[in-house]
């Protein structure tokens, strides 16, 4: 009988703390409040100033997903996320894995700094270029190619006029399908040298991915009536999912065709099969696990 439990002392899993729950919970409870100075209470103080200075994106809930003890002082704790991506300001589900320390004053969070521009990538793409300004001689609508996403809640989308030329531009025309798209800034001329943001709104109500469409500017170089106009089309790619956000999200085939808008959807992540018992002793307890 005490071989027997020294072995379940052993290979049993051991009880998470409950005072490492409760200060997670306290921690991001704090955060979701956007109170970051009370949240520092539970910051170890060597990771205090990294953490401050990180950007806290915008989130709408988050959720306890897991408590792992690496030992009786150190955990890693996983909790999911619903976070808001800049710039596409959309929300998804993030799952962020922190390690926490106990030390005198109790359990404290170790901060590091989140490499969130790969996941950005994988839902909205490359990152956009930076803003420059027209190309001298040249007068050009750019991007050619705006790409709405479909789990994107702000459906938002916008291109530039570049005028790049010694003499002002006027907008004669912007047409596009009204019953899909609303424009959400108006302008009747671009200065010399200057340029215009014009950003748009998806107000349609289809379900069908990929889909595309197009605007066209019909604009006039200097303001007398005779002079020729120049026609630019940008295309329009909405109800867009990227092939990383498919992936990431495990969205193929019927699963992509019935994904509904505002459906909230989380990362498919394959957890490895647990080892099988050893002889002779019972199968480790899940200190997460409910009755």
């Amino acid at each position: 009988m005490i071989w027997l439990a020294l072995c379940l002392s052993l290979f049993s899993s051991p009880a998470v703390d409950p005072q490492l729950e409760k200060a997670v919970r306290t921690f991001w409870d704090l955060l979701q409040r956007g109170d970051k100075v009370g949240a520092l209470r539970y910051v170890a103080p060597e990771s205090r100033n990294p953490f401050l200075n990180r950007r806290t994106d915008p989130f709408l809930s988050w959720e306890l997903d897991r408590i792992e003890l690496r030992s009786p002082d150190e955990a890693l704790v996983t909790v999911k996320v619903e976070q808001m991506l800049l710039p596409s300001g959309a929300y998804y589900p993030v799952p962020s894995r922190e390690v926490w320390i106990r030390g005198p004053d109790g359990w404290r969070i170790r901060v590091r700094r989140p490499d969130m521009e790969k996941l950005k990538r994988a839902f909205v793409g490359a990152a956009a270029p930076k803003k420059r300004g027209p190309k001298p001689g040249v007068l050009e609508v750019v991007p050619r190619q705006v790409k709405i996403h479909f789990l994107d809640r702000s459906r938002r989308g916008a291109f530039r006029i570049r005028n790049g030329l010694s003499e002002t531009v006027q907008i004669s025309r912007i047409d596009y399908d009204k019953t899909r798209f609303e424009l959400l800034d108006s302008g009747d001329s671009v200065a010399p040298g200057q340029d215009l943001r014009l950003s748009f709104r998806y107000i349609g109500n289809e379900s069908k991915k990929g889909l595309s469409n197009e605007f066209r500017l019909l604009l006039k170089r200097g303001g007398d009536e005779d002079a020729k106009e120049q026609l630019f089309t940008v295309r329009v790619l909405y109800n867009y999912v990227s092939p990383g956000a498919r992936g990431l999200l495990g969205l193929t085939g019927k699963k992509l065709d019935q994904l509904k808008r505002g459906e909230t959807v989380k990362p498919v992540v394959a957890s490895p099969p647990s080892p099988p018992p050893l002889p002779g002793l019972p199968p480790a307890v899940d200190p997460e696990a409910k009755p």
